[in-house]
C-alpha cells in the first residue's frame, strides 16, 4: 500500500515467473520518468526470488527501492494510476474509500446503486448486481432481515422441509465419483484462496 497524490494505491512487488513481468513494467515506467536509480533499472523481478535467496540483494537495496517507489507514487493520482495500469498492464490500482465508490462516475454510469427500504421503511441505497445479464441472474437488494425472520424458510430449503425423507449419507468409494476427473484450476494470486 502506497500513499498516492489523492489517496492510497496498491502496487505489490510481485516476483517470479508468473507475476514478475508486471513489476518489471512498473519499474520501466518509473525509469522512463527518471524516478528509478540505474542500479534497479536492470532488475528482473521474474528471476529476483533466486537472487534474494542467494543473498545477492542486501536489505539496504530493497529499502532504497521502496523509498524510490514511495516518492514516485506520492505524485500519482487515482485516475492516472488506473489509466496507466490499463495501458501498461500494471498491477497498480487506487484503493477506493466508501466515498470514492458512492461518487464513482463508473458505478453511476452502470446504474450500480439501487434503493430499497429498511425494516423501518426508510429508503436506503445498496449495491446492485455485480454484472448485468440479459436474463436477471442476481437477486435485488433487500434490507437485512430481523433476527430469525427467515430461519424456518432457510432451514426448510436446506433440509428439504420438516417432513422430507432424507437419503442416508454414505461414505464415498475409493476414487469415488471424481475418479479420473481432470481439474483445470484457473485461480490466480489471491483468487483461489479467497
Amino acid at each position: 500500500k502506497w500513499r498516492g497524490r489523492d489517496g492510497l494505491l496498491e502496487m505489490p512487488f510481485a516476483m517470479g515467473p508468473a507475476t514478475g513481468a508486471f513489476t518489471n513494467a512498473f519499474f520501466a515506467w518509473m525509469h522512463e520518468r527518471g524516478a528509478l536509480s540505474e542500479r534497479f533499472a536492470a532488475w528482473d523481478f521474474r528471476t529476483l526470488p533466486a537472487r534474494l535467496l542467494a543473498g545477492e540483494i542486501p536489505d539496504e537495496a530493497i529499502e532504497t527501492l521502496q523509498a524510490e517507489t514511495a516518492a514516485f507514487l506520492a505524485g500519482i493520482g487515482a485516475v492516472e494510476a488506473v489509466e496507466t495500469a490499463i495501458a501498461r498492464r500494471l498491477l497498480l490500482a487506487p484503493i477506493a474509500t466508501i466515498r470514492d465508490l458512492v461518487e464513482s462516475p463508473h458505478l453511476a454510469a452502470r446504474d450500480f446503486w439501487e434503493t430499497s427500504a429498511d425494516a423501518d421503511g426508510r429508503e436506503i441505497t445498496l449495491p446492485g448486481p455485480l454484472a448485468r445479464t440479459e436474463v436477471p441472474a442476481f437477486a435485488g437488494p433487500r434490507p437485512a432481515p430481523a433476527k430469525g425472520e427467515h430461519s424456518d424458510e432457510v432451514l426448510n430449503d436446506w433440509l428439504g422441509g420438516p417432513d422430507a425423507e432424507r437419503a442416508p449419507v454414505r461414505p464415498a468409494k475409493a476414487g469415488g465419483a471424481l475418479a479420473g476427473l481432470k481439474v483445470l484450476d484457473l485461480a490466480w494470486v489471491v483468487a483461489g484462496p479467497m
